[in-house]
C-alpha cells in the first residue's frame, strides 16, 4: 500500500481549498487596495498633521481611519471630498459636523464617515463589511 496515492476525492478536496483560499486572499487584497484609494484621495493637497492608524481586521469588518489638518473650510472640503469619490459613493446622512456615505461594490458595503473634530481637524473612517 502506498501512502504517496491520492484519491480522487483527496485531490478534489485539496483543489477546493486551496481555490477557496486564493479568492479570499484576492478578495481581501481588493479590499486593502480600495480602502488605500480612498484614503489617498481624501487628502488635500494642503493637509498637514496627517494621522492614520493601521488598517483594522476585525471578523466581519476591515477598517481604517485617519485625520489631518486643512485651511479648507468644512464646507469647502466637503465640497472637494464629494467630486473625488469614486462613483457609487452616495450621501447617508448629515448632520452639522458628520456626514456619512456609503457604496456597495464586490460583494461588500463601504461605509465613510467623515467628521469636522472639536479641535478643527477633519477625520475619516472607512469600514468594508460584506453584504
Amino acid at each position: 500500500m502506498s501512502f504517496c496515492r491520492r484519491s480522487p476525492l483527496g485531490t478534489a478536496i485539496l483543489v477546493a481549498l486551496v481555490v477557496v483560499g486564493c479568492e479570499r486572499v484576492e478578495s481581501e487584497d481588493s479590499v486593502k487596495r480600495d480602502l488605500n484609494a480612498v484614503h489617498d484621495l481624501s487628502i488635500p493637497p494642503d493637509a498637514s498633521h496627517h494621522v492614520g492608524g493601521p488598517l483594522r481586521r476585525e471578523p466581519y469588518a476591515v477598517s481604517l481611519e485617519w485625520s489631518f489638518e486643512t485651511t479648507m473650510t468644512w464646507s469647502g472640503y466637503m465640497k472637494w471630498l464629494r467630486s473625488r469619490l469614486p462613483k457609487g459613493f452616495e450621501q447617508r446622512s448629515k448632520e452639522a459636523t458628520t456626514v456619512q456615505f456609503s457604496r456597495r461594490l464586490q460583494g461588500d458595503v463601504y461605509s465613510l464617515q467623515v467628521t469636522q473634530l472639536e479641535d478643527g481637524r477633519i477625520g475619516l473612517k472607512l469600514v468594508s463589511r460584506p453584504f
